[in-house]
């Protein structure tokens, strides 16, 4: 059975206050990087036609992952484990593996940045027992709100 170790929380809290105290202001919620929206242009007529399964928000919402076709929307919904996305789509992927690789050959610590939400938490704590049962030296870090 999976048990996260109390230390993994303690670790993350402690580590995010360090982190705090020497990169940001005072400001509780302060964030320097400003985010950066990119809204998609309406689908064109003719994904009417071949996305005709979906209502027009679905349709926008499956056009802008670049998905056309009344097929591959479906198989994009199921999201079956028999044809998984390939991880190597990701953009700069290769980056992140090679350094990933230069980490654990250096032998340095690797930080985990999570989220603070359900989804996040749970698969940054999953990354850390992955991590620490592979014998790679993990921290963890979670945002505060």
């Amino acid at each position: 059975m999976w048990c996260i170790d109390p230390s993994v929380i303690i670790d993350s809290y402690e580590f995010y206050f360090s982190l705090r105290n020497e990169t940001m202001t005072s400001e509780p919620n302060y964030n320097p990087l400003p985010k950066r929206w990119k809204v998609q242009s309406a689908y064109p007529e003719y994904i009417n036609d071949s996305l005709s399964d979906y209502n027009a928000f679905m349709r926008q919402l499956l056009f802008n992952r670049g998905i056309t076709d009344n097929h591959a929307a479906a198989h994009f919904i199921a999201g079956t484990v028999d044809h998984p996305t390939d991880p190597f789509l990701i953009k700069d992927i290769d980056l992140a593996v090679e350094r990933l690789h230069q980490a654990i050959v250096q032998n340095e610590t690797i930080v985990v940045y999570g989220d603070y939400d359900a989804d996040g938490v749970t698969s940054s704590a999953l990354l850390k027992l992955f991590l620490d049962a592979v014998g790679v030296q993990a921290r963890v870090y979670i945002p505060n709100r």
